[in-house]
């Protein structure tokens, strides 16, 4: 099951970690090649070294000029000394670029180690947790962003550059079909992304900018004319394929831990999701008292784990019912962190259930005595330790009772969530 503050601490954490905010400009291959080329030369460097395609930047090499003479901690002086260098104008762009990222990278790191040496802690706190390092990621990016257009302007257009990167995505995403259909279906999204860019040129010519109901209805009408061709050239699986592929459907077990379904899995349980999906939304298109809505909603969504569990099998719907599970996930993310292998993720899960279904045994137990009933808790709460301890070891135990195992410490009491359905 997707949990959905996890989800956003590991994309945080990855953002903040790894700089995927700082990808730069339309052209990456030249950036990646002047940022290295930025490491490789220091400021007080005797000479920078001449590469094949940069002649202007070797000319220091030549004239005496060093890399010390062009390099500025004023950006703006920087920018003039590579141009009256003789650099040419999108090497650059390309360096200062590189310049602006690596002084702005600096400085996210100084903000972010402080918060990943504290990782645990904010996983256990939520989303509140990462509101204040993420707000103060985006202010820096805003930042640096202004920086970059205040030096570089505006980024010059590449229409050529465009085109080939659209073709390209086309070809990624038609590839499932045979070679020669494949082929026709990226001529057909060329035809229409010329006649969506001539409609929009057409519209940003105006000078008032103002967009009539007469462009929605162009729009539309050309959202249609591509769908039409497509499902002319395609098949009725094929089409059936492509609407699958389209769907949220299809992503189903992104982000389940502990389960893996094979391809033939996978399409099966998208395609009784999709179908679910869409009667979903017959639902909530007819007229239903919220209430009556809701049970619908509701029953479709217990016929349909009904579904899964007959394509699947008994043993693993198990297993995708537990990856489901929020405290599943919560443990696969410690065991994980730890090296431990996927079994003791399960064992300890295992544990987590048998105490859960113990726990409410003796609650129910309307008649046991309070001093008998707090012993039966307490012995209870000691087994399952010994079995977590087995399962996960002594410090890894430790850790996940920090973050994400209160439950064990709350079976006495019969607190912190430890008869809380599952997340799903």
């Amino acid at each position: 099951m997707s949990v959905r503050w996890p989800t956003y601490v590991s994309l945080t954490l990855n953002v903040a970690l790894f700089g995927a905010w700082l990808a730069t400009g339309k052209h990456p291959d030249r950036s990646v090649r002047a940022s290295t080329a930025i490491r490789a030369r220091p400021a007080d460097a005797a000479e920078a070294e001449p590469k094949a395609g940069d002649a202007p930047v070797s000319a220091p090499a030549s004239t005496g000029l060093r890399w010390l003479d062009l390099s500025s901690e004023d950006l703006r002086a920087y920018r003039d000394n590579l141009r009256r260098a003789g650099c040419p104008e999108a090497t650059a762009r390309d360096i200062m670029r590189a310049v602006i990222n690596e002084r702005f990278n600096r400085r996210r790191l100084e903000l972010v180690q402080p918060f990943a040496d504290r990782y645990w802690d904010m996983l256990a706190g939520g989303d509140k947790a990462f509101k204040s390092i993420g707000d103060r990621l985006g202010s820096m990016k805003e930042e640096r962003d202004a920086v970059l257009k205040d030096i570089l302007g505006d980024e010059p257009s590449d229409p050529a550059a465009e085109r080939a990167r659209r073709v390209e995505g086309w070809n990624e995403n038609w590839s499932w079909l045979p070679a020669s259909k494949a082929a026709q279906m990226v001529s057909i999204e060329a035809k229409y992304q010329k006649l969506r860019d001539d409609l929009e040129a057409e519209i940003g010519r105006r000078p008032d900018g103002k967009q009539t109901p007469e462009d929605q209805a162009a729009r539309k009408k050309l959202a249609d004319q591509i769908k039409t061709e497509r499902e002319a050239l395609l098949s009725v699986e094929e089409r059936e394929e492509l609407r699958l592929r389209e769907s949220g459907a299809a992503q189903w077990a992104e982000n389940l831990h502990g389960f893996e379904p094979d391809e033939q899995e996978l399409r099966a349980v998208a395609r009784l999701r999709l179908e679910t999906d869409d009667a979903a939304k017959r639902l909530r298109g007819e007229k239903w008292e919220e209430k009556d809505l809701k049970a619908a909603l509701k029953q479709s969504e217990e016929q349909l784990q009904a579904k899964i569990k007959g394509v699947l099998g008994e043993e693993r719907y198990a297993q995708y019912d537990r990856a489901r599970d929020g405290d599943f996930g919560n443990l696969s993310r410690v065991t994980e962190r730890y090296g431990l292998p996927a079994d003791a993720a399960v064992q300890a899960f295992e544990a987590r259930k048998a105490a859960v279904a113990a726990v409410e045994q003796i609650k129910q137990n309307a008649s046991l005595p309070e001093p008998e009933r707090r012993t039966a808790l307490e012995f209870i709460q000691r087994e399952t330790e010994r079995a977590l301890a087995q399962a996960l070891g002594n410090e890894v135990l430790a850790t996940y009772r920090e973050h994400g195992g209160a439950w064990v410490a709350g079976l006495v009491g019969g607190t912190d969530g430890v008869n809380s359905p599952p997340h799903r």
